[in-house]
């Protein structure tokens, strides 16, 4: 500030050197040419002040921020997109359907025996009854082209069928073209498939043509545990192929 005064001192003495000239009588001025000289005064101070920062501001300036200001109000604040919810996608549920049956095999349950053989109607398979033996044939006939011995501790169950021809004419019976499976259950606990042997009666592989109004007698064997053969209190029988199924109570 003091730096300031010092210099405005100075120019304020040349400024009145300039005006009384040489001299150091200062003349008669009116107040309107006194007012004039401090104006000139102040200006010039001011103009060569390098620490002066005018506080005016260019009038374009203001203008153009003004024009700014305008615009940006003018202008709409931008409307939010509307969110769009994504459609839901359905995931298809497939119901599987629970297989009861082995691959590639269909289960078809048939009425009888005869309809699980594709027997004509006249052709009867029935049931006669059940034996327990060691060996079978078990009558000792040297005659006999195959026998079969149970193994240790077993005993074989003998079922005995006949097949009856009462149909007029000879029929063709083919079992084993069957391509079948035979399991027998006893007393509702023990279940064990059938043997299949080389007896020619064997109800498993059976093959032969029967006259008309003739039977023949054929059997199914199976093997059992041997202290089961004399509790024998039922017994049932299920067929089973690659189209049809077929299940029977014997006993």
């Amino acid at each position: 500030m003091k730096k300031r005064v010092i210099k405005l001192g100075a120019m304020g003495l040349v400024l009145l050197a300039v005006l009384t000239g040489c001299g150091n009588q200062i003349p008669d001025m009116t107040d309107e040419q006194a007012r004039m000289i401090g104006e000139y005064a102040a200006v010039t101070l001011l103009k060569y002040d390098a620490n002066h920062r005018s506080r005016l501001v260019d009038a374009s300036v203001l203008e153009e921020a003004a024009q700014k200001e305008a615009l940006e109000q003018a202008m709409p604040e931008p409307t939010p997109e509307p969110e769009v919810e994504e459609p839901a996608v359905e995931t298809p549920v497939i119901e599987l359907e629970e297989e009861t049956a082995e691959e590639g095999v269909v289960e078809n349950t048939v009425p009888s025996m005869e309809a699980f053989f594709g027997m004509p109607e006249g052709m009867m398979l029935t049931y006669q009854g059940m034996s327990t033996c060691a060996t079978y044939p078990d009558d000792g006939a040297s005659s006999d082209f195959f026998t079969l011995d149970a193994a240790p501790g077993k005993q074989l169950l003998v079922l005995n069928f006949t097949v009856d021809n009462q149909t007029g004419a000879e029929q063709r019976v083919e079992m084993f073209s069957k391509n079948s499976i035979y399991n027998v259950t006893v007393n509702t606990e023990y279940s064990e498939n059938a043997l299949t042997t080389m007896l020619t009666n064997d109800f498993s592989t059976y093959m032969d043509t029967i006259p008309a109004g003739e039977s023949r007698n054929i059997v199914l064997l199976v093997e059992i545990d041997a202290n089961l053969a004399s509790q024998i209190m039922s017994i049932s029988l299920n067929m089973k192929n690659d189209a049809k199924t077929y299940t029977i109570q014997l006993l």
